[in-house]
């Protein structure tokens, strides 16, 4: 049943996208309790790159399995094998699925979403451009309590070589040749070594996530024994036909594209 429950709901998204104009709306977020057990959630792939999104996801699932920040971190393959068999089989279809469900789904309370927003890498003559945006998302069951923009880009202005080029066009074309030549290298070389170009890039940005975001928590045994209650709740609900989604959760549904990314405090 829970299954199928799924798939309706995904395929009613996709009616809906067909068949409806969507309103402009704005992500809420409000203080709260952080989560205990974190499922990493597909990534929603808004650049270009599809190894490149699956590159950042096994990262960020390693870097929070090593660091945990006071989470339990839902094993990965175990994620996608529960998302698979629900017909989730990309982050651009978790929109279709309200946060409550997936925890229902998933049996945690805890998700985070990654919207991938860019991955460039640019190499002209004098300037090279290194660059990865994201934005993370950390809801308990189906209050978002966190969001957090992350923008990695790491730019190479060759001045001298530029003014070298005015004065002296020969030897500024030279130069710029031999520039583009040594980025293309350091791309190349890169891939060889870490598996994607902008590797680097990508664990620049995970560093500043895990400086960000809240810390969990496993430590609160009163809050674990309410998470275990709620869960159990919605277990219950689901087995039994019943919906799980109250009235204000879809007046809270929102537009992702029109977002407020203001610093927000946790209580713990």
């Amino acid at each position: 049943m829970k299954k199928l429950y799924v798939l309706c709901k995904i395929m009613f998204f996709g009616l809906m996208l067909f068949g409806c104009i969507r309103q402009e709306k704005v992500l809420r977020v409000s203080p709260g309790i952080a989560p205990v057990t974190l499922a990493v959630l597909p990534v929603n792939n808004l650049s270009n790159d599809v190894h490149g999104a699956q590159v950042f996801r096994d990262l960020l699932y390693k870097r929070l399995a090593q660091y945990q920040k006071g989470y339990r971190i839902m094993d990965i393959e175990e994620t996608d094998r529960i998302l698979n068999e629900a017909g989730i089989t990309d982050g651009g279809q978790l929109s279709a699925i309200m946060p409550i469900e997936l925890c229902e789904l998933l049996s945690v309370d805890g998700l985070l979403y990654t919207d991938l927003k860019n991955l460039e890498l640019l190499t002209l003559p004098f300037y090279h451009t290194r660059k990865v945006e994201a934005q993370f998302r950390l809801y308990n069951f189906n209050q978002l309590i966190w969001l957090k923009s992350i923008n990695t880009n790491n730019r190479y202005i060759e001045i001298e070589n530029m003014l070298k080029a005015i004065d002296d066009p020969e030897e500024g074309f030279k130069r710029a040749g031999e520039s583009m030549l040594v980025h293309q290298g350091i791309k190349f070389s890169t891939i060889a070594l870490f598996g994607h170009e902008l590797r680097p890039e990508m664990e620049m940005t995970l560093d500043n996530l895990l400086i960000n975001i809240p810390h969990g928590s496993s430590e609160n045994s009163n809050y674990l024994d309410v998470v275990s209650s709620r869960l159990e709740w919605l277990h219950r609900n689901i087995e039994e036909g019943k919906s799980i989604v109250s009235e204000e959760m879809h007046m809270q549904e929102t537009d992702l594209e029109n977002v407020y990314d203001d610093g927000i405090i946790i209580l713990n």
